[in-house]
């Protein structure tokens, strides 16, 4: 039987792998980069958020019976401080900068326009942290939709049970293709299934059971299912082949959805065989994991999106050297910082960490 120790050290591997994946994905999207490149970017897109999500929802149904003895209030101010805080203070500190860039010369300011931080009011700001229709730190989006379902889950009490969550999971997630909804409305629909996956596999231990234990044997089938999923997908990307628009972005959604699942089960086994295999690496990637937060937060735009920017389209560098370069220096920089700087002072990192 697993220790909560390692189960901790299991998440935190999982949450490395996915983070790495994360960079990866900013990077080819930075990066003036071929077919290829931009169709293994497509398949990644697919998955590196739902571990994040399965993940959340896991620690939530873990906790669940603390959470259900707090006041709403209290559990709500909680999250917020730990997910909003971060999200407003790293949107305006974006917004400052772009708003010094844009003023110092006509140059600049059509570069900063080029990659997209036109300038924007205090009123735009505003409007963009409450609606994210508007906005400059796009990968953030995670944090507001990962606050939207505590909030939801804090108010549905019993009524929140996974099975009837899973079912308004897939119909949101499936309405998508046919309705057009506020930015992060959609956001919220689409990603919810795999929060509700996570309580599922906190709550079912037949489930959780089946991943510690025969998971391995059925990588081959995984795998296999893996890239036939990833062909189909590709395919619709390209061609139509005659379907109807309605049941193609229907295909498309399911196709998307199944990717994702099947992606965090290929990243578990990863993990799985590194633990085993490589302990060192796993230790490795541990570190990372654990430092993921401050990763996600600081790595995009101000390293990734500008590093990509200067090595490929300024200095010409190699698209692959660029995205290696690029992920490395997103993940070793927060990492540093973080440990050497924000987490020193109390202050910062209650405002940049929400810790």
């Amino acid at each position: 039987m697993e220790t909560t120790q390692n189960k901790n050290n299991t998440l935190q591997v999982l949450r490395g792998l996915a983070i790495i994946v994360v960079l990866i994905h900013h990077s080819i999207s930075r990066t003036n980069v071929g077919l290829v490149l931009q169709s293994i970017d497509d398949i990644l897109i697919c998955f590196h958020m739902p571990v994040f999500f399965i993940i959340a929802g896991y620690l939530y149904q873990n906790k669940i019976n603390k959470y259900e003895s707090m006041k709403k209030g209290r559990f709500l101010l909680a999250k917020a401080k730990h997910l909003l805080v971060p999200y407003v203070f790293w949107t305006v500190l974006l917004w400052c900068g772009v708003q010094i860039a844009n003023s110092l010369n006509s140059s600049i300011s059509q570069k900063m326009i080029s990659i997209g931080f036109v300038p924007m009011s205090i009123k735009g700001l505003f409007v963009g942290l409450l609606t994210y229709e508007e906005y400059y730190t796009e990968h953030l989006w995670f944090l507001y939709v990962l606050f939207l379902y505590f909030l939801v889950h804090s108010f549905l009490g019993n009524a929140g049970s996974t099975r009837t969550c899973m079912v308004i999971g897939i119909l949101g997630g499936l309405l998508t293709c046919y309705i057009q909804m506020p930015n992060i409305v959609e956001r919220f629909f689409i990603w919810f299934v795999f929060f509700v996956a996570g309580r599922y596999i906190a709550d079912q231990g037949e489930v959780k059971s089946w991943l510690e234990n025969k998971a391995h044997s059925c990588l081959i089938y995984i795998l296999l299912g893996f890239v036939l999923l990833s062909a189909i997908r590709l395919v619709l990307s390209f061609s139509s082949y005659g379907i109807s628009p309605y049941i193609l972005r229907l295909l498309k959604q399911v196709v998307k959805y199944t990717i994702g699942f099947f992606g965090v089960l290929l990243l578990y086994l990863a993990l799985t065989f590194l633990e085993r295999k490589w302990s060192r690496v796993a230790d490795f990637v541990k570190n990372i994991g654990d430092y993921s937060y401050d990763i996600y937060l600081m790595h995009n735009p101000y390293i990734v999106a500008l590093g990509c920017t200067v090595l490929s389209s300024i200095l010409g560098l190699n698209p692959l050297v660029t995205i290696i370069v690029a992920t490395v220096a997103g993940i070793a920089i927060p990492m540093i910082v973080s440990k050497f700087v924000i987490k020193r002072f109390n202050l910062l990192s209650k405002i940049m960490l929400g810790r």
